[in-house]
Parts: structure tokens; C-alpha cells; sequence
């Protein structure tokens, strides 16, 4: 049996946010980068901030290109 997933059209911008910040957090996780222990904790904030943020092609290919080996972003 299959589940289904139902997803308010009207809401489906915010549904990025979440993964965004996760991915985020995972590498701040894996990272020794303290360029990455410093940063990404504020991306968080901006992120959460203002949603809208994670609409943006350009911040989608930048934190999305070059995930960590145990990192994996599938979309189907």
C-alpha cells in the first residue's frame, strides 16, 4: 500500500524551508570548518527569519552543489 502525501499548494514555498535547514544543519554537524561552525548557524536564523530565502535558485544550487559524501538530497 502506498501513503499519500497532501501538500496545501498555498503553503508549498514553506515546504523548502525545512530542508534547507537541515541540510545546513547536517554539515554544520560533519564540518571541522569553522568558517561553517560560524556561518551556517546564522544562515539558519536568516532562513527562519524570512522563508522566502529558501525560494531563491541561487541559494538552492549553492547548499545543494557539493553536499558532503554522507549527504544526499533526492527529489522525486
Amino acid at each position: 500500500m502506498c501513503s499519500q502525501i497532501l501538500i496545501d499548494i498555498t503553503t508549498i514555498d514553506n515546504l523548502f524551508v525545512p530542508i534547507l535547514i537541515q541540510i545546513l544543519k547536517n554539515t554544520i554537524k560533519g564540518s571541522k570548518d569553522p568558517y561553517v561552525k560560524k556561518t551556517f548557524p546564522k544562515w539558519i536564523k536568516e532562513i527562519q527569519a524570512n522563508p522566502s530565502l529558501a525560494n531563491n535558485e541561487n541559494v538552492w544550487k549553492n547548499l545543494t552543489t557539493g553536499l558532503p559524501k554522507n549527504q544526499r538530497l533526492i527529489v522525486h
